[in-house]
């Protein structure tokens, strides 16, 4: 079991009672005997509120059925009494003018430290070095407090609801959420494992990542034969003009292959065995040659926090071109690609109070997520994705998402290539 803190304050906007921590109907308070419930009135209430009362305090389950009073500012507690039975009651809150609210509670007077089986979700193609969000849990099945811990070779990290990101063990109650995170090997054609361990049960994930990409996506020249011209060569191997769709030009020196523009791959169909590494070049050298697509680094998870604790807070997290992930193999591939984003929403949850609005914008398209959370798939555009969070003050909630992004050709439209990201904002108040 656990000893709780909850924490009830008056809001003169909407003449009600909040209650932080006090559980829900379906997801109530786990205490047990000798746990201690500590209620506190918050300062946030105006000034001219009345003592917050809690009642409804059962010989069943308490050491004292004394009604609390409590003053703004100020805390109380009460005691689950030894032999306490087995039950769900409601505790009520009320501040004179405001209504009511409730506290749910959860009694138990058996242990029980061993969780129901959990899960979360192996990576493939992972990005090597790159630490991802392996997925969330919730604990069911015990109602006493157990320890969780985290190992393996991905440098497993988790959090236990709002709480710190690391290794290190913690404590988790019944109907506590897991989130779980793990990096992958700095080296190709390599499986990482992370595991959690929770009460003698464990599940084990693995990140893999791919077969080393030198080839990526081969994309040919297209011509065999006749006809070839520099412009050919451009816009296959580059360089970028500038902008995205357009072509620069650069000296012929910068075309053998190995050289800035060229992959020195001599096998497998296509290949570039015809250009040479050096002295004379022609551009019949280039007939059968090809170019390759593949992410030379990112883009990676981003996960970050919004602290609503007396204020509104909003937060972005975004990923551009050039700037949270590169393409290989021509130094400006990336801007000789163009993208599409797909949008899945993982978790929306809004725990206390209501979200003001979650906002995806991708490829200059923007979605209101609070109206449908249905997947979003953008147009091919120039790469720039972005979400916005923005929460009352107060309020907590969970906004976790998987984007996979697709790399093609601007002009070799059929050779694509795909990475999976994820974002997580945590919404946290007091």
């Amino acid at each position: 079991m656990a000893n709780r803190s909850v924490s009830v304050f008056a809001d003169a906007e909407f003449s009600s009672i909040f209650v932080i921590g006090g559980g829900s109907s379906n997801n109530r308070l786990d205490m047990g005997p000798g746990d201690v419930l500590t209620v506190t009135h918050s300062s946030a209430s105006p000034p001219a509120t009345g003592n917050a009362s809690v009642t409804t305090f059962s010989s069943s389950f308490w050491t004292s059925t004394t009604a609390m009073s409590v003053a703004r500012g100020s805390s109380q507690t009460r005691t689950i009494k030894t032999g306490a039975t087995n039950g769900t009651p409601n505790l009520t809150v009320s501040i004179s003018g405001y209504g009511t609210a409730t506290i749910y509670l959860n009694i138990v007077s058996s242990t029980d430290s061993t969780p129901d089986a959990f899960s979360f979700s192996n990576i493939s193609n992972a990005i090597p070095g790159t630490e991802y969000a392996l997925g969330q849990f919730k604990v069911t099945g015990i109602n006493v407090a157990v320890t969780a811990s985290a190992s393996g070779t991905a440098s497993t990290r988790f959090r236990v609801n709002n709480g710190t990101l690391s290794s290190a063990a913690k404590t988790v109650d019944n109907n506590d959420w897991v989130y779980v995170y793990g990096t992958s090997s700095s080296s190709y054609n390599t499986s990482t494992s992370a595991t959690i361990s929770i009460g003698g049960v464990s599940h084990t994930a693995t990140i893999t990542t791919p077969t080393s990409p030198p080839e990526g996506t081969r994309i040919p020249i297209g011509v065999s034969s006749g006809a070839i011209s520099l412009d050919n060569v451009r816009r296959l191997f580059g360089p970028s003009g500038g902008s995205p769709g357009t072509y620069g030009t650069a000296a012929m020196s910068n075309y053998y292959r190995g050289g800035t523009y060229v992959p020195n791959i001599t096998t497998g169909t296509p290949n570039n065995a015809n250009i040479p590494t050096s002295g004379t070049i022609s551009l019949s050298n280039f007939y059968d040659s090809f170019t390759s697509i593949f992410f030379q680094s990112g883009p990676g998870n981003k996960y970050t926090t919004i602290n609503t604790t007396g204020q509104a807070g909003s937060a972005t997290v975004s990923w551009y071109p050039g700037t949270d992930w590169t393409m290989g193999y021509a130094p400006e591939m990336e801007d000789l690609c163009e993208y599409q984003f797909v949008h899945e929403v993982d978790v929306l949850s809004e725990n206390i109070g209501s979200l003001n609005s979650v906002t995806l914008v991708m490829n200059g398209t923007s979605y209101d997520l609070l109206a449908s959370q249905a997947d979003r798939t953008s147009s091919y555009g120039s790469g720039s994705i972005y979400i916005t969070v923005s929460a009352p003050q107060n309020s907590e909630a969970f906004v976790v998402g998987t984007i996979t992004i697709t790399a093609r050709h601007r002009v070799y439209t059929s050779y694509t290539i795909s990475r999976t990201f994820q974002y997580n904002f945590a919404v946290y108040g007091p």
